[in-house]
């Protein structure tokens, strides 16, 4: 039995309808602020509308490109017919990013790795829920940008694996850390213990980032250093007493005795404190602080300490003790202000990385800045969460 002309009207409107209620939804589900510009250029033509369908992340970029030739380009493309790889290629899209439902395009597309082996291996990490993905574009789109295509990669697996544990506020350090750890001929590279892996847990390496930015940070302090130690090195009382004068010092003592000895540099530099190591036949026993007392800031000793921030044996803060009062009562000369991280020494270290990314990040500025490296380690939210759970 045939349908008559009249049915097969009815069967045409019925489907336009549903197919357009179908684009409708698909088009209320790409995030503010660019929905109402999706919106309209899916209304435009249908071949446009269609890619809320099949190519959500094409549509999105056309819709609020990064380069308005790039974006004509590409909805010429779309409307001639051309083939949804040919539009993506005059559109500058990857076409990895046609796995990505609308929810995920909440900020317009930066640049993005698109060889072929960078697309195979990020479509097995794709984000688990639309609700997280554009979480998880944004973090790759900034590993990209901040490390590499394999640390972007790493970061879409990490972040899809668990994305509520997930540290974004310590991406950056840690792309940075990645970066020049694979760098060891450089200053900051030869400064990092550990190399990354993609094997680490984001969680281990940002620990890892951590220590290695607590070692960078004791060379900006420390900048070139001190001239003495105020007391006169020697052997006294069958222990070695020598002075930590420059950050290669306080980054070696920290290592051995496991303390933050790395954190005086600017304490040092400024000429409020001096640090001595205690050794005995050759191995780190103790650190020593020596401070000022009262307003003619003689000397004395602030701290002593074992490995580990441990209490000393008796006999060894004895002899420590005997050590600071056979020296002749001196005083310190005057202390000046924290100068803020030795210029120098902030050129030379992030210069590579300048060089290779053709850019000032703006979280690793051109001019020293103490406040951009404690942001590198410690956002303004992570502070409050940490003054919350205690």
């Amino acid at each position: 039995m045939s349908l008559s002309h009249n049915d097969r009207r009815a069967r045409v409107g019925s489907e336009a309808r549903a197919r357009a209620q179908q684009l409708e939804s698909r088009l209320k589900r790409f995030p503010e602020p660019h929905r109402a510009a999706v919106r309209a250029l899916g209304q435009s033509h249908p071949a446009l509308a269609d890619l809320s369908l099949s190519f959500p992340g094409l549509l999105f970029a056309l819709a609020a490109p990064r380069d308005t030739g790039a974006g004509g380009r590409g909805r010429e493309a779309v409307t001639s017919g051309k083939s949804l790889r040919e539009a993506a290629e005059a559109a500058g899209v990857p076409m990895w990013l046609r796995a990505l439902p609308p929810e995920a395009f909440a900020e317009r597309l930066c640049a993005l790795p698109d060889g072929a082996l960078f697309a195979r291996r990020i479509a097995n990490h794709a984000p688990a829920t639309p609700q997280s993905a554009a979480l998880w574009l944004r973090h790759v789109g900034e590993a990209a940008r901040a490390g590499d295509e394999a640390i972007a990669v790493w970061v879409a697996q990490e972040f899809a694996r668990a994305p509520a544990k997930f540290e974004a506020d310590r991406l950056h350090l840690v792309c940075l850390w990645a970066w020049f750890s694979a760098r060891p001929e450089t200053l900051a590279g030869a400064l990092c213990r550990k190399r990354w892996s993609p094997r680490l847990t984001f969680a281990r390496a940002a620990q890892h980032a951590g220590d290695w930015l607590e070692s960078v940070e004791a060379v900006f302090d420390a900048g070139p250093g001190a001239a003495d130690g105020w007391l006169a090195p020697g052997r006294f009382g069958g222990f070695e007493f020598a002075p930590l004068l420059s950050a290669a010092d306080l980054i070696a003592q920290a290592r051995a005795m496991r303390n933050c000895v790395r954190t005086y540099g600017s304490s040092l530099r400024s000429g409020y404190c001096r640090l001595w190591t205690v050794r005995r036949d050759g191995d780190d026993v103790a650190t020593v602080e020596i401070g000022l007392s009262g307003p003619g800031r003689f000397l004395v000793m602030s701290e002593a300490r074992g490995r580990s921030n441990r209490d000393l044996p008796v006999e060894v803060e004895r002899t420590i003790h005997e050590w600071v009062r056979s020296q002749p009562l001196q005083q310190a000369p005057a202390a000046s202000e924290a100068p803020g991280p030795d210029r120098a020494a902030w050129m030379a270290y992030w210069r590579p990385y300048w060089l290779a990314k053709r850019r000032f990040p703006e979280w690793l500025p051109l001019a020293p800045s103490t406040s951009a490296l404690h942001r590198l380690r410690w956002s303004p939210h992570r502070r409050l969460r940490r003054r919350r759970r205690a």
